[in-house]
Parts: structure tokens; sequence; C-alpha cells
């Protein structure tokens, strides 16, 4: 996985296919031209994650123990629910990345400021968890899920309709809110309605794997979208030469931000025609990160299709309709029948009864 993200990450850098610039690690320099040192590194790490997996399968098939039982993706809850993890981390966690840059380079915030604002986040993931948990009683985990990623997908393009060069980070407040609740819909049902139908035995085994899939798809996400910021930088050029910026100055500023990941935009300021240079910069920047939000919320979208081939059952595998039955025969107070009282019979002095 470090191979494929490193390829991921460095694909701009030093070329997809081709070898663009030279690496040098350790006093060792990548020296072939036709092959890049990160396709290279994405065909080594892909192969050795197919070759672990056919290990795996051949240990299991030989009765011999395994690190991970591949048998488990047999499973439909568990098969379908690692895929939707994988694809809404892919989108969750990478936005936030390019998110932070772009309000301390544009925006100039300082890093405390920037965490303020994203620290909104967590207000829509409290009010979104405990919303979550009705919603999955009365409809079930499988649409509660659903629910939480509409809202992440609503909430991250209007992050992205918001992100221009002018605004301000309490702007980006509600949004960041509505995509926190999201998180907090998708999040508290995803793992239960993953390991609903696995066999106790295998639980442990498969929570593991599918926190391990979720951390994989954070990982290989921010790298896919810090590749997707580095590409939208070249809108800059554009922005530059609309406002009379030379076509070399214009490809050296753009060239910068994406040799420092727009960390550069900070020092435009104090070069000749400053002004101007900043502008169209940040015109850029803000094309490059609302790029990188759409396909964040691309990722989600996916997943949302995904998440209906999930069964809409709880840990426990109640159906929503059985768990409101059962939760109102709980709520229900048992009915106590009055005991009757008994009858006395009392002797008076003509020995006649009287009851009483």
């Amino acid at each position: 996985m470090a191979l494929i993200t490193f390829g991921i990450i460095e694909g701009q850098a030093y070329g997809w296919v081709k070898t663009l610039n030279q690496l040098s690690v350790g006093g060792l320099t990548w020296t072939y031209s036709a092959i890049s040192p990160t396709a290279a590194a994405l065909f080594l790490g892909i192969t050795l994650i197919i070759s672990f997996l056919l290990w795996e399968k051949y240990r299991a098939a030989v009765d011999k123990p395994v690190l991970f039982d591949l048998s488990l993706y047999s499973v439909r809850s568990f098969r379908y629910g690692t895929l939707v993890g994988l694809l809404v981390s892919l989108g969750e966690f990478g936005v936030l990345f390019a998110l932070s840059l772009f309000l301390q380079s544009v925006y100039g915030y300082t890093a405390l400021q920037a965490g303020a604002v994203l620290a909104t986040l967590a207000f829509g993931a409290f009010a979104g968890t405990a919303a979550a948990v009705r919603a999955s009683r009365a409809l079930g985990p499988a649409v509660a899920l659903r629910i939480g990623m509409v809202l992440e997908v609503v909430g991250i393009l209007w992050l992205g309709w918001e992100l221009t060069p002018n605004g301000s980070g309490w702007s980006l407040v509600a949004p960041l809110v509505v995509y926190g609740a999201g998180v907090g819909f998708a999040t508290s049902q995803l793992a239960g309605i993953s390991l609903s139908q696995v066999p106790p035995a295998k639980s442990g085994q498969a929570s593991g794997a599918q926190s391990t899939s979720r951390a994989l798809g954070a990982a290989i996400g921010t790298a896919v979208l810090g590749a997707t910021l580095l590409a939208g930088f070249g809108s800059t050029t554009s922005a530059l030469t609309d406002r009379g910026v030379t076509p070399a100055v214009a490809q050296q500023v753009t060239a910068g931000l994406r040799a420092s990941a727009g960390i550069s935009f900070t020092t435009l300021s104090k070069k000749p025609n400053g002004e101007v240079l900043v502008a169209g910069a940040a015109q850029g920047y803000s094309t490059a990160v609302r790029g990188a939000a759409f396909v964040a919320a691309g990722f989600i979208t996916i997943g949302l299709g995904a998440s209906f081939l999930l069964p809409n059952v709880s840990l426990n595998g109640r159906k929503p309709e059985e768990a409101a039955k059962i939760e109102e025969s709980v709520d229900q107070e048992p009915s106590v029948e009055p005991t009757p009282e008994p009858l006395l019979e009392v002797s008076d002095p003509d020995d006649d009864l009287i009851k009483v």
C-alpha cells in the first residue's frame, strides 16, 4: 500500500509512465527513462497485493493457518460493507486535507484558525450520530447509512460552491455541519451492517479487516485527492495569462504551486506585480480545491450506489420492523390484574353468616 500511495502522490512529479525527473533516495538514483519510478511503484504494489491474496487462498486450501480468512468475502454484509467503507473513506478524509491548505494559503488563516473552522464539522457529527439511532430503529441501519451518505455528498458539493478566492472561512461552516452530520449518520451504522451476517467466531477478524479497509481508503483517497489538487493547479496558468501575466511567469507560478502543494502562494505578494499574481493564483487554487471536492463527492456517490447491495439488518440480525416491535413491547408497562379480596366469614349471635 505504501508503494501504491507513493505512486499516486508523486505521479505528477516523476511521471505517470516515462520518467520526468530523477528520483534519488539514500544515494541511489533512478536512471531508467522508459519507465518512471512511480509507474514501477504502482506495478510492484499491485503485484504484491495480488500475490498476498493468492498465497492466503493457497494456505486456506491446504488447511494451514492464514493471516486473513478470504472466505469472509462470501458473506454478503461483509463483502459489500467493506466495499462501501472503502469507497466512502476515499472521499471523506482527503477533502479536509485540501481544504486545510486552502484556508491557510488563500485566506491567510493560521493553523489554529483553520482548525477552528474545520472543527465545526464535529457539531454536525454529534447531531448526526444521535439522529442515526432513531432513524436506524425506524427505517433500518442501511437506510440510515444512505441518509448519511446523501448528506455527505450535499455537504461536499456545497463546500465546492463556497470555495471562492474572495470568500471567508466562516461561509464554510454550514456545509461543514451538513457534511459532519452525514459522517455521523454513516460511520455509526456501517460497522454494524458489515458484521450483521458474519459468524460470531469470525467477528473479530472481520471487524479488524473492516477497519483496515477504511484506513487504506483514507490513505489512498488522500493521495488521489492530493494528486487531483496538484493537477488542478494547471488552471492557474490560464488565470494568470488572462490577467496579462506573461506565459513564462504564469508557468513558473504554477510550477511553484505544484511543487509546494500550494504553500508558495503566500510568497507571491512579495514579487513584482504581486497583486495580479495573487489574484490569478487564488483563482487557480480555488478551482483546484473545488475539483478535489467534486472528485471526493464522486467517490461517496459511488459508495451510495453500492450501499443498496447491503442487507437492511442490524448487528443482531433484526430487521427494522422486528426491532420496532421489540422496542414497543419493552416500553409498555405489564398489565396486572387486580387480586380479589378474600371473603371473610364472621359469626353473629344468631349464628347467621355475614359475608364481608
